[in-house]
């Protein structure tokens, strides 16, 4: 499995394999940033399969979250300290070895002390059990101390124990890539959570496993609660080893930021983002990841003129992805600011925003959809004849693109705005003819979708209350954050 991946990365670019190992968060920039590159034909070339346009219709967008979880949580590739401490404890550890082979025993033992040090302090597992191992040899016949040899014997078991857990835990997530689909998968990560659980007690690492395939679960099954729960008590433990798991501390305060949005908690989500800023570089990829989150939120709780400036400030990153995710924001705001929710003085071209979010449109089943939601709502402020042009399009491409749960919604408010021409586009009228709609919208859980926006840039019912011209209910009030204040930056 590895071996194809190695193979597969150096076919699309040779400094993939040197950042893989050192620097997590340029792969993943690198990998993003290759236009060409897909996370659909990153897993047919996994699996040695041909890649073509009906393969690509046929996968699921998981591949890329997958991928970005394997970088943070295999053992080389952790944040830039760990990597050095890890790096650095290696170094020590051959150096030893070549002072105990040339009879220079206690320089060597010396180093091996510090070594078995710093790895039980970073969770190095493998060069803890090796240096144990060496301990315990050197205190058995060398220097006799049947109590110093008896301590590192129980620390060497428990180490090799603690790795054969880890590497356990990391064959069970590795297995996840190889699906495609949608029941398989299901089975195999319900499967990995229950095999995983019962080395959670054994390591950090151990729990950060388990603890992500349940938050791949419960995103996956709608239980945005759960994963919730999930991310504040793996978080309970990583904050407690401080600079440690820092790539773990973004992701997971990151996934319970997403999970409070989606639960309508948009401050648990504002502490969450900002817990998660702390563990990322200033202007680095993740930053930016980070910043359009915030603005999402702040769109979510319709708090539009904050989430404007949000945009303003960030619209023009250099990262092209990130761009591109601002600029179908751009055009939501262009609408509010049309329905008076916010001032927008900028001026909008519908031409200039296709092309600039011409990448995203290629993913049928996400970013694409807020991109056609967007243009549909665009047309409604400026051409209506353009709309009724486009609607009939449109809801033939929903009905043949839009049928997972994660789309549902969508495809329902698709269905509401084919009703606009009918209502001759008057918000009360189109209540009234859409009624059936509206109201099974509103019984539908959002779900957790693909691309990197992931969720509806605006809340369907949101969009329904300034279409229909009803009254905008209050933000949510969220008291639920009392945990993360407490817990340490």
């Amino acid at each position: 499995m590895m071996e194809n991946i190695k193979a597969y990365l150096s076919a699309i670019d040779n400094r993939l394999l040197s950042l893989i190992s050192g620097k997590p968060k340029a792969f993943i920039q690198l990998f993003q940033e290759r236009k060409y590159l897909s996370e659909e034909a990153f897993a047919a070339r996994v699996r040695g399969e041909k890649y073509g346009e009906k393969y690509y219709r046929n996968l699921k967008s998981r591949t890329i979250d997958i991928l970005q979880v394997l970088l943070i949580l295999t053992q080389n590739q952790k944040g830039s300290l760990v990597k050095k401490k890890y790096d650095k404890c290696l170094k020590k550890f051959v150096i030893a070895q070549k002072f105990l082979n040339s009879r220079t025993s206690d320089e060597g033992i010396r180093l091996i002390r510090q070594v078995l040090a710093t790895a039980k302090k970073f969770d190095f597992s493998y060069l803890a059990g090796q240096s144990a191992g060496i301990l315990y040899h050197h205190y058995v016949h060398f220097q006799p101390d049947s109590r110093r040899a008896n301590s590192h014997a129980k620390t060497m078991r428990k180490y090799f124990r603690i790795l054969m857990a880890e590497k356990t835990c990391e064959d069970q997530f590795y297995q996840l890539i190889l699906i495609k689909n949608g029941k398989q998968y299901q089975r195999q990560l319900t499967s990995a959570i229950e095999k995983t659980q019962q080395w959670v007690e054994e390591s950090p690492k151990c729990m950060v496993y388990n603890a992500t395939m349940k938050v791949l679960k419960g995103f996956s099954d709608g239980d945005y609660a759960n994963v919730y729960d999930v991310c504040l008590t793996v978080l309970e433990v990583i904050e407690k080893r401080k600079g440690t798991y820092r790539s773990h501390r973004q992701y997971f305060y990151t996934k319970a930021a997403l999970a409070s949005i989606l639960e309508g908690k948009y401050n648990s989500a504002t502490v969450c983002l900002d817990k998660a800023t702390l563990a990322v570089s200033p202007k680095s990829f993740n930053d930016y990841t980070l910043r359009l989150y915030k603005t999402i939120n702040h769109l979510h709780a319709r708090q539009y003129q904050q989430a404007h400036d949000l945009f303003q400030q960030n619209n023009k990153c250099r990262f092209p992805t990130i761009r591109e995710q601002f600029a179908i924001i751009e055009a939501y705001l262009y609408f509010l600011s049309y329905k008076g929710q916010l001032n927008f003085s900028k001026r909008f071209r519908l031409g200039k925003y296709l092309n600039e979010t011409i990448q995203s449109q290629a993913n049928k089943q996400g970013d694409n959809i807020a991109i056609l939601i967007a243009e549909l709502l665009v047309h409604w402020t400026r051409d209506r004849d353009r709309f009724i042009d486009r609607i009939d399009t449109i809801q033939q491409y929903a009905y043949k693109y839009l049928k997972s749960p994660e789309t549902e919604r969508a495809r329902r408010l698709i269905k509401i705005l084919g009703f606009a021409p009918k209502a001759n586009f008057h918000g009360p009228t189109l209540a009234v003819l859409a009624k059936r709609h509206v109201l099974a919208l509103q019984k539908q859980k959002a779900r957790f979708g693909e691309g990197i926006a992931i969720i509806e840039v605006i809340p369907f019912e949101a969009l329904l209350d300034v279409l229909l011209e009803t009254t905008v209910s209050s933000q949510s009030a969220d008291t639920s954050t009392h945990w993360l204040h407490q817990s340490a930056t």
